[in-house]
């Protein structure tokens, strides 16, 4: 093999290590993101009653947690609704 060849892989393999290594680094260190939504009033569709004061903990995107006495993490954003009704959301289905 060329050594100026072989040079030219392990440039390359260096290069790509080094641009990894923060990714491979970021992901490790990266905090759960955690987002907590504070309820006036949460209208859940499955009782006939809104509850009040309720906490919804979404990590990762997904729902975790609904309740009245949900602890909410140190690194959770919080999104304070309290003063709002929250409920699912709606999906009109009848547009033109």
């Amino acid at each position: 093999m060329n050594p100026t060849n072989r040079n030219s892989k392990r440039a390359v393999a260096v290069v790509l290590f080094c641009l990894c290594l923060p990714l491979a680094t970021f992901s490790q260190t990266e905090t759960p993101k955690v987002t907590a939504v504070k309820c006036g009033q949460l209208i859940d569709g499955r009782s006939d009653d809104a509850i009040k004061n309720t906490v919804i903990l979404i990590e990762h995107g997904r729902i975790t947690e609904v309740g009245l006495e949900v602890t909410i993490p140190e690194n959770a954003k919080i999104v304070d609704l309290g003063e709002h009704t929250v409920l699912p959301g709606l999906i009109d289905t009848h547009t033109h």
